[in-house]
This record gives structure tokens, C-alpha cells and sequence, in this order.
């Protein structure tokens, strides 16, 4: 009796032993809903006030400029006379919604709430675009196209050479610093090749 005792004792605790090994496992952040996410890359979420002052402002920075475009690229898709144009413009949106579609995720993973609107100088060119139509609209659209560009590569070169903490963001700026590159000399060739040269 006292054997039986002891045995059904040591199964018990061997029994327990087995529920703390079997533990859920920790979450794999490549099923994480963050498809670029890597282990080690950003760690457990952050909180906002961690994020560094620069990259903040680019976080902010780079969303606003990609809302500003995707608004830019639907009027032109509809207001442009140049179908090369009306093309160039739906890539444009295209581009730039899967852009602030990825900053999304890389801002929610740091709790960091995203601007919902453009910067308040930016409607102003969406408005005096509303004004125009057919070659004048092209031209100060592609105007636009290549000033907005040039700043926005401005703005992510500078945050890919800055020294910061935070992987995700500089890889992000490498990545779409290069589509942004491409709207610029998009942009750049179109304007040439329908004559909508500046000042013309």
C-alpha cells in the first residue's frame, strides 16, 4: 500500500513536471503580422516616448508626404489629358499606399500613432491642381511630381545616413528611397518627352 502510495506520488509529480515544459511557446514574430519583421530586428513592442526625436519627425514626415501623393495621383487619374500620365499617376498611388501601408505596421509595432491628414502646407498644390485641366494640369502635376520627389528622397537619404537606433526605419528608408527615385525620374522624363518643361 504504502509503495502504491509512493509511485501515484512520483506520477503526480512527473505529471507536473510535463505542464511547465509544455508551455505555449513564444510568439515567432515572423507570424507576427509584420512581414518584414526578422527575430531581433525590433524586439517587444516600444513605447512612443522611446523613439528617438529625429525619427519620430520622419515617421510623421513620411506619412504625411505619401498621403499628399496618393491624393495628387487620384485627381491626376482622373483630371490628366496624357494617358502616360493618367499611368504614371496610378502607379503613384499604388507605390505610395503600400509605402504608408508598411510604415503603418512598423509604427504600430512602437505604438506610435500615425498623422491621419497631409501637412497643412500640402493641400494647397491639390487645390490649385483642382483648378486646372487638360495640358495645363499635366504640366504643373508633373511639376509638382518632381519637386515633391527630390524632397522626399532628400528627406529618406537622411534618415538612411543618420546615426539611429531603430533598424526597421532605416531599412524602410532604403527601400523606398528607390521607388521614390523612380517617381522622380518618371516624372522627370515625362515632363520632357510631352514638353511640359517648366516655365513652358
Amino acid at each position: 500500500m504504502i509503495r502504491t502510495v509512493s509511485l501515484l506520488a512520483a506520477l503526480f509529480t512527473c505529471g507536473a513536471c510535463l505542464a511547465q515544459t509544455a508551455a505555449p511557446a513564444a510568439i515567432n514574430p515572423q507570424r507576427s503580422g509584420v512581414p518584414w519583421a526578422r527575430a531581433g530586428e525590433h524586439g517587444p513592442a516600444r513605447d512612443a516616448s522611446n523613439i528617438g526625436r529625429t525619427d519620430r519627425k520622419f515617421i510623421e514626415a513620411a506619412a504625411q508626404s505619401g498621403l499628399s501623393e496618393i491624393a495628387l495621383g487620384q485627381l491626376a487619374m482622373q483630371r490628366a489629358r496624357d494617358p502616360r500620365v493618367r499611368d504614371y499617376a496610378r502607379q503613384l498611388v499604388s507605390d505610395h499606399r503600400a509605402a504608408n501601408a508598411r510604415l503603418q505596421q512598423i509604427a504600430a509595432v512602437r505604438r506610435l500613432p500615425l498623422p491621419g491628414q497631409p501637412a497643412s502646407d500640402q493641400p494647397a498644390e491639390l487645390r490649385e491642381l483642382q483648378r486646372l485641366s487638360g495640358d495645363a494640369f499635366d504640366q504643373r502635376f508633373l511639376d509638382g511630381m518632381v519637386r515633391d520627389h527630390q524632397k522626399a528622397v532628400d528627406l529618406f537619404n537622411q534618415e538612411i545616413k543618420g546615426r539611429h537606433e531603430d533598424g526597421d526605419l532605416k531599412n524602410f528608408a532604403q527601400t523606398t528611397v528607390i521607388i521614390l527615385q523612380r517617381h522622380y525620374a518618371d516624372a522627370q522624363q515625362l515632363r520632357k518627352a510631352s514638353g511640359h518643361l517648366p516655365g513652358g
